[in-house]
């Protein structure tokens, strides 16, 4: 299966791309940011609209509702991925508190030293924390310097990160025509041998979806879904999406 995660801003436009085609939901906030820890009350709101209303013994039972993983973008703020002491405990926090929360099934997370290299103690401190659940690395992983790209690949791969999500350093994934794939057809290659799934991301939309997959050979893909202005998710955009994909895999 191909997959397709929709970073979503808002519970409707989750729920949206719940009921539409995405297999995994990255719920944030604030898309001219790139991606925010949501607040807990978005994601408690976001459960109750992926949970059905019960039925009265004298009324047809509701349709079922899609309820695909959501993983929780933890990013304090977007001024930097070198993070302070204190940025780092409010990190761990947001960690905790969605956990003791219940209901989300990973984390999506990064931090870098000022070199632009994986700061492996905070990643460290932050696995720790959301385990048991599995974490993605973001796309501060596009900040490394493309020629270190591969060996930091390994380091997320045995600190035990289980996704990366990440254009290949590129503004957009594979460019403007979603053919300069190159990086990310070895980083997806190099992840898959080690146990790590790379999610290409940055600009996905369906007109170069296809050409990216096949490219790549990558098993997941990545798109926010939104077209035009705005944080809210484009339906047909999700199922425009979802339908090149199941058509890939036939």
């Amino acid at each position: 299966m191909i997959n397709l995660e929709i970073a979503s801003f808002t519970p409707t436009s989750a729920h949206h791309a719940a009921q539409n085609g995405a297999t995994r939901i990255e719920l944030c906030t604030s898309m001219p940011s790139g991606g925010l820890t949501p607040p807990l009350t978005s994601f408690q709101t976001l459960k109750t609209l992926l949970t059905p209303p019960l039925s009265s013994p004298n009324t047809t039972p509701p349709t079922p509702l899609s309820k695909p993983p959501i993983h929780i973008m933890i990013r304090p703020h977007a001024d930097t991925f070198t993070y302070t002491p204190a940025s780092i405990q409010e990190m761990l926090h947001s960690i905790a508190a969605y956990k003791a929360e219940g209901g989300c099934t990973g984390f999506v997370l990064g931090a870098l030293t000022a070199q632009n290299l994986i700061d492996i103690p905070t990643s460290t401190l932050l696995l720790n924390a959301a385990a048991p659940l599995p974490c993605t690395f973001h796309r501060a992983f596009d900040s490394i310097p493309p020629p270190l790209m591969l060996s930091q690949l390994d380091v997320l791969i045995e600190l035990g990160f289980k996704y990366l999500l990440t254009s290949g350093g590129a503004a957009k994934a594979g460019g403007e025509k979603g053919e300069d794939w190159g990086l990310l057809k070895e980083l997806v290659d190099g992840g898959r041998e080690g146990g790590l799934e790379v999610i290409v991301g940055g600009g996905v939309r369906r007109e170069n979806v296809e050409v990216l997959v096949r490219g790549t050979g990558a098993r997941w893909v990545h798109s926010s879904a939104v077209v035009g202005e705005g944080e809210m998710v484009s339906v047909e955009e999700v199922r425009g999406l979802r339908g090149i994909l199941d058509e890939l895999e036939e």
